[in-house]
């Protein structure tokens, strides 16, 4: 996606939110007013993540994404590097992951790759992998371009409608479990996370859209009026996948005494919308994905840095942590953090 158009996307969500304090006004004709004043605005629906996949694995250089391509081949190759290769329908061959061996002065992780599978539908390829002393399976999008580390386990096959089959062993007790994905769009959800998450005895679904799951969420409160109160949910219906960064009550209550209840006042709708802006991020990122030094751009176009340590602790711009990551929606993730992403 080019800047303009995330500039244009992150206009046609802003403009639709402040507009809609007009009663008057209906969500088609707020979308098609702001389309009039920016000569075109893309569809954002189905759009592809802004900012660049970050994983330990290198995507081919500098090779183009083919929207339409499929895979036609796949396999683990020695040369000229160390990796598992996808030959495309448009012929084009490219190495989508590459082996790393141990490095005992960066202590890197170990990562050698066992098989690679193709979905029915030519689209994924899960390849399975061994780190220092688990197994995972990584997935290979040739829509995207991207390779997802998703889940740990060993493939055991893929459905007929492209679900994908995972196996999870436990060494000790030499018991197997099995899992099979419910979405063929994203394989990486799985039959047992349908029945839902239970986050502070609220069950949150994968089915449902963000907003939803963080109105079931009794810590995300405040931060669910204020969603409601800028009409986020008309604005981004049918539209995704994003990540969202969900700050507590608590982050919300160590703000200057006010600062919600200002929020909160018609008159005050744009600002209100600035500060949703800050928290919402274009594709869907988990937090396998977000890396140390990783820069996500949010819809508001204001950047967010990441910073990871040893202990897998994630903080967004040096002092919001992540507290309870990667919440499943229908339209994106959800990442619940401890501060408020202000300027």
């Amino acid at each position: 996606m080019s800047k303009i158009t995330i500039f244009l996307v992150g206009v046609l969500i802003g403009g639709f939110l402040i507009s809609c304090g007009n009663d008057s006004k209906t969500a088609d004709k707020t979308n098609k007013n702001v389309s009039e004043q920016n000569a075109v605005v893309d569809d954002i629906s189905g759009q592809e993540p802004t900012n660049e996949t970050v994983s330990n694995q290198t995507v081919a250089d500098d090779a183009s994404v083919n929207q339409t391509a499929t895979i036609e081949k796949a396999e683990i190759r020695e040369e000229p590097k160390s990796g598992v290769y996808t030959t495309l329908s448009n012929g084009e061959t490219r190495m989508v992951a590459e082996t790393v061996k141990f490095d005992k002065n960066n202590f890197t992780e170990v990562k050698t790759y066992r098989k690679v599978t193709v979905s029915p539908n030519k689209r994924f390829a899960a390849i399975d992998a061994n780190g220092f002393e688990e197994s995972f399976v990584q997935i290979y999008d040739a829509g995207t371009g991207k390779l997802y580390k998703r889940t740990y386990g060993q493939t055991s096959g893929w459905t007929d409608n492209n679900l994908m089959k995972i196996q999870i062993c436990n060494l000790a007790s030499e018991k197997c479990s099995g899992k099979i994905s419910v979405s063929s769009d994203k394989p990486w959800i799985f039959k047992q996370d349908e029945r839902g998450t239970v986050i502070e005895g609220a069950k949150v679904l994968p089915t449902n859209d963000f907003i939803s799951n963080i109105k079931k969420i009794n810590s995300l409160s405040i931060f669910a009026d204020l969603l409601e109160a800028a009409v986020v949910a008309d604005a981004i219906k049918g539209t995704g996948p994003f990540t969202v960064f969900a700050p507590t009550n608590e982050a919300f209550e160590r703000l200057p005494n006010g600062t919600v209840a200002k929020l909160l006042r018609p008159k005050n709708k744009k600002e209100l919308v600035e500060i949703i802006n800050k928290h919402i991020v274009a594709g869907e990122y988990n937090t396998v994905e977000i890396k140390d030094k990783m820069t996500l751009k949010t819809i508001g176009n204001d950047a967010l840095t990441v910073s990871s340590n040893e202990n897998a602790i994630v903080k967004i711009n040096g002092s919001s942590t992540i507290t309870q990551p990667d919440i499943y929606s229908s339209n994106g993730i959800i990442q619940i953090i401890t501060e408020v992403l202000s300027k």
